[in-house]
Parts: structure tokens; C-alpha cells; sequence
């Protein structure tokens, strides 16, 4: 109920409502199962209310460009968010240019795991994943302040807004990385 409330506020702030938007762009994640549906759907519903476009894009690639600027070029980038259950959600990209290359699928690892996949490659390991496990913040410190994934960056990852299409919007969901907890309680016992 927050979220609808500020988002008709910052419009407010602005003298526009939701028929004014080109476009919304949200974050599919991965991250916080109810964060993720909880916005996604307050995205979708603005959307069909005011018939504007959807798109999404991935909160760890949004994290990558955002620091991409921070390293060299070829900079192997591991943006990490914390997956709770001992686990970090972490993204493989390498700076190309102005952007980022994505190297692996997204994964929701150990902190032990995340360190072995990286291994002696020069690495920027980052976010609020790594300060969450002291095995993490144990390594050098990275080079960029971002810690979460960046408004702009996500916006910069959607660079085509297609026309509005109720299909669209209805058929963007969430990237979980792993399944939600109700998937691992409802599995029958063997």
C-alpha cells in the first residue's frame, strides 16, 4: 500500500500523473521474493491503468554497469547481493567499452562457492552481498561505491520501450535465481 502512495507522490511533485509516463522500468531482480512481486506488481498496475509501457531488466546487470565506469577495462565484475539462507546472489560480467558482457547466468551461491568460481582472476567483488559474509569482505576493497542495484542503470539497460501491450505488461515476471521458499516447503518428502 506504501508504494502506490509514493509513486502518486513523486508524480504529484512533479504536476504529472501516470498517463504522462513514456514507460516504466522496474528491476526483476533477482533479490527479495516479496520485494520482487510486490513491485512487479505495482508496475504492472500502473501500467495497464494508464496503458504505458513495461520492461524490466536484471537488478545484478543494473549493479554491473553502474560500476563498469569504476574499473578497466576487461575487469571481471561480481555484483553480489545478499540471498539470506548463507547465500549471495552474484552476477558475472566483464567490462567492454562503456558497458558490460554478461559471462555467466546469474546464481545464487555460498560465499565459498562464489570465491572458488572467481578463483585468481582479477575480480571486483561487490555489494551489499559481499559485506554480508565476513569470508567476502575479507577481499581487497572494490573500487566503486555501489552496493545495490542503480536507478539509472536500470533505465539505461531498457533502451527500447516498446508501444504499450496488456499482453506485455501482464507477461513480465520476476527472475528468482533460486525457487521462492514455498517451492522447497511443498516438494513431497521421499
Amino acid at each position: 500500500n506504501v508504494l502506490p502512495k509514493l509513486v502518486e507522490e513523486m508524480l504529484g511533485r512533479l504536476g504529472k500523473g501516470p498517463k504522462d509516463l513514456g514507460g516504466v522500468v522496474v528491476g526483476l531482480g533477482p533479490g527479495s521474493f516479496t520485494g520482487l512481486r510486490i513491485s512487479l506488481a505495482t508496475a504492472k498496475g500502473l501500467c495497464w491503468a494508464a496503458q504505458v509501457p513495461l520492461v524490466g531488466a536484471s537488478s545484478l546487470a543494473a549493479m554491473a554497469l553502474a560500476a563498469a565506469p569504476d574499473v578497466a577495462e576487461g575487469t571481471l565484475l561480481v555484483p553480489c547481493l545478499d540471498a539470506r539462507k548463507g547465500e549471495v546472489y552474484a552476477g558475472f560480467y566483464r567490462r567492454r567499452g562503456q558497458g558490460v558482457e554478461i559471462l555467466e547466468p546469474e546464481a545464487a551461491l555460498k560465499p565459498e562457492a562464489l570465491l572458488a568460481r572467481v578463483g585468481d582472476q582479477p575480480s571486483v567483488v561487490y555489494g551489499i552481498g559481499r559485506d554480508a559474509y565476513p569470508v567476502l569482505s575479507a577481499l581487497p576493497p572494490p573500487p566503486t561505491r555501489v552496493k545495490t542495484p542503480d536507478a539509472g542503470a536500470l533505465v539505461a539497460l531498457c533502451r527500447e520501450v516498446p508501444a504499450y501491450s496488456k499482453q506485455a505488461v501482464f507477461a513480465l515476471e520476476p527472475h528468482y535465481v533460486r525457487p521462492p521458499d514455498v517451492e522447497w516447503t511443498a516438494k513431497p518428502k521421499k
